[in-house]
C-alpha cells in the first residue's frame, strides 16, 4: 500500500485512547494481514492535516483490496472476498468511533472516509446472498452498526470506572451514529433511523435515578438532536405531518 501524505501530529495527544488502541494493534499484528494495513492507514489519515488525505485513503483502501488482499482462490466466489474485507474495515471504523471523543472533529474524518469510499466506482457483488453495490450498499455496514449499538450499551450497574468508561464510549459511538445519519449513510434500509428513536426517549422521557448512567443517556439524546436533528426532522417528523 502506498504511503499517504505525511501526517502532522502537532496538538495531538499520543495518549488519546484511539491512538493507544491503534498503536497496540500495530505492535501486536503481523505486518501482512489486512488488519495491519488498515490500522496503519487509519492512523495516518486521522493524524493528517491534509484534507486531500481522506480521499487518498479511500483510494488506498480500494487499491489494497484489489492489489494485496484479494486471494486468487476467492476471485471466483460470489463476493470475491469483499465480505471479509468490509467486515475488517467497518469493524475498525466502529472501534475508533467508540474511542474518539464525541466532540472531536476526527469523528468527521471517519464519516468523510466512508463518503469518499461511496464516491468510488461501485462494484456489483453478491454478499451474504444479497446483491450489493460496494461501497454504496451492502449488508455488512448496517449489520455491524446494529451489533455495535447492541453490544456497547452500558451494562455495568456499579458507579465505578468500568461504568464510566462504558458510558464515555457509548456517548462517543452515539455521536458517530448521529453523524452517519446526518451524512445520509443510514438512508438505505433496514432500520437506519431506529437508533435515535430508541435513545432520544431513553434520555429525555424515561425516569432515571441521578447517576453516571442517567447523565450518559441524556448526553446520547443530545448528540442525536444536535448532530442529526435536521435529518431526523426531515425524514422522521416531516413525513408524519
Amino acid at each position: 500500500m502506498g504511503e499517504m501524505s505525511q501526517p502532522h501530529e502537532g496538538g495531538v495527544n499520543s495518549e488519546q485512547p484511539w491512538i493507544a488502541f491503534l498503536d497496540a494493534q500495530l505492535a501486536a499484528s503481523d505486518p501482512h494481514p489486512v488488519e495491519y494495513s488498515l490500522f496503519k492507514l487509519l492512523r495516518s489519515v486521522l493524524l493528517s492535516t491534509d484534507q486531500a488525505a481522506i480521499a487518498e485513503a479511500a483510494q488506498q483502501v480500494d487499491s489494497y483490496y484489489h492489489d494485496e488482499y484479494l486471494p486468487y482462490e476467492m476471485r471466483f466466489e460470489d463476493d470475491k472476498g469483499m465480505g471479509g474485507f468490509l467486515n475488517s474495515l467497518y469493524e475498525l471504523i466502529y472501534d475508533l468511533a467508540r474511542l474518539i471523543t464525541f466532540n472531536n472533529s476526527l469523528q468527521g474524518v471517519l464519516i468523510q472516509l466512508i463518503v469518499e469510499l461511496r464516491n468510488l466506482p461501485p462494484k456489483l457483488l453478491k454478499i451474504w446472498n444479497e446483491d450489493s453495490l460496494v461501497y454504496i450498499r451492502d449488508p455488512i455496514f448496517p449489520s455491524l452498526m446494529e451489533d455495535n449499538w447492541n453490544g456497547n450499551f452500558p451494562h455495568s450497574y456499579k458507579n465505578d470506572e468500568r461504568l464510566e468508561r462504558e458510558c464515555t464510549e457509548w456517548v462517543n459511538f452515539s455521536a458517530f451514529l448521529a453523524r452517519c445519519i446526518q451524512a445520509g449513510l443510514n438512508d438505505q434500509p433496514p432500520g437506519g433511523y431506529k437508533y435515535p428513536s430508541v435513545d432520544i426517549p431513553k434520555g429525555l422521557e424515561e425516569d432515571h435515578l441521578k447517576s453516571v448512567k442517567r447523565n450518559c443517556f441524556v448526553m446520547v439524546a443530545i448528540q442525536y438532536i444536535i448532530l442529526s436533528g435536521p435529518k431526523l426532522e426531515h425524514e422522521c417528523i416531516g413525513r408524519d405531518t
